[in-house]
């Protein structure tokens, strides 16, 4: 049996025939298979027949729930995981996980920006390589460098390491080292970790050179653990010095040239990884107006050599690895 909320009828003193009249009231109550018809003064239309099923009770239990229509009847499909999607089955909708196949010829599968591919994920440094932006010279083979040893010294790059070697007791000066043709842009973040093997003396210092047609900015780090800035553009200065740096191939340098404004930090990182955010030490910030009447670099220049007129207590390793030069 149904029941019909409050509803007021036009002419309720003249029923059809066969028919009770209704008034206004709380309610009516109709029997399965009975019609309910309203009179409005020209015929009697069926607005409704008695069936259980009318304001029958709900499947649903929970805030969320949607009723879905079964085999046979309705039924109650609770809400799906945060961040499914409702999609249509062979015979019934179902709470899904999105997946590509699900947007195909909606949203592009295939995306590059710069050639590199965007449909798997990317590190920053694989964005920023595509765009120009960041220069890894190569650390697998001597192709793209020039050696510029001379003397006893030899270099040699290979696992991802450029290695100048010198013989241990050799005077005056030699030098293990390579130069690359500068890749990035005149303002520029160049940084990379050093490791000396072999002499422990001040004489054993492998160098990192930013050059500019020949001359340029010196990162010196020798078998001491000291670390020095030397500027040759123009007049030879020391410009900075520090002491107690590792020699272990933990120590990293990083230098910046933005302007006419050069900048020096050194860290110490934990393995092969870069110093955190944080963990840089600045050991030099300054101007120097010779970089605004000339071009940009022209090489960068790394390796070693042992001190003018001093010799290597045994034969020393000068070690750079993970050279990263970024452009500003």
């Amino acid at each position: 049996m149904a029941r019909l909320n409050r509803e007021r009828f036009p002419d309720p003193n003249v029923p059809p025939p066969g028919t009770t009249a209704v008034t206004y009231g709380d309610g009516l109550e109709v029997a399965d298979g009975s019609v309910l018809e309203v009179d409005f003064g020209t015929g009697h239309e069926q607005v409704m027949r008695g069936d259980t099923s009318v304001g029958g009770s709900s499947p649903t239990t929970t805030r969320g729930d949607m009723i879905r229509r079964g085999a046979s009847a309705d039924e109650r499909l609770a809400l799906g995981t945060l961040g499914r999607f409702l999609k249509a089955g062979a015979t019934d909708p179902s709470w899904e996980q999105i997946a590509v196949a699900d947007v195909t010829g909606a949203v592009a599968t295939s995306r590059t920006i710069a050639g590199l591919d965007l449909s798997a994920n990317r590190t920053a440094a694989e964005m920023m390589t595509a765009l120009g932006l960041l220069w890894t010279p190569s650390l697998t083979s001597l192709s793209g460098w020039t050696d510029v040893s001379s003397g006893a010294g030899s270099v040699a790059v290979a696992g991802g390491a450029l290695t100048g070697t010198i013989p241990g007791s050799t005077a005056p000066v030699n030098v293990a080292a390579a130069t690359i043709p500068w890749a990035a842009t005149d303002c520029f973040d160049v940084r990379a970790r050093v490791q000396i093997s072999g002499s422990t003396g001040a004489d054993a210092k492998a160098h990192l050179r930013v050059m500019y047609s020949g001359a340029g900015f010196l990162i010196v780090a020798d078998g001491a653990g000291g670390l020095a800035l030397i500027r040759t553009l123009g007049l030879f200065a020391s410009l900075a010095t520090a002491t107690g740096r590792p020699v272990d191939g933990t120590g990293w340098v990083r230098f910046r040239v933005v302007g006419q404004r050069m900048t020096l930090w050194y860290g110490t990182g934990i393995g092969a990884a870069e110093p955190g955010a944080t963990d840089w030490t600045l050991l030099y910030d300054a101007d120097d107006a010779a970089l605004l009447a000339i071009s940009g670099p022209t090489d960068l220049h790394v390796g070693g050599q042992n001190d003018s007129g001093g010799g290597l207590s045994g034969a020393t390793d000068f070690v750079w690895r993970t050279i990263l030069v970024r452009s500003l």
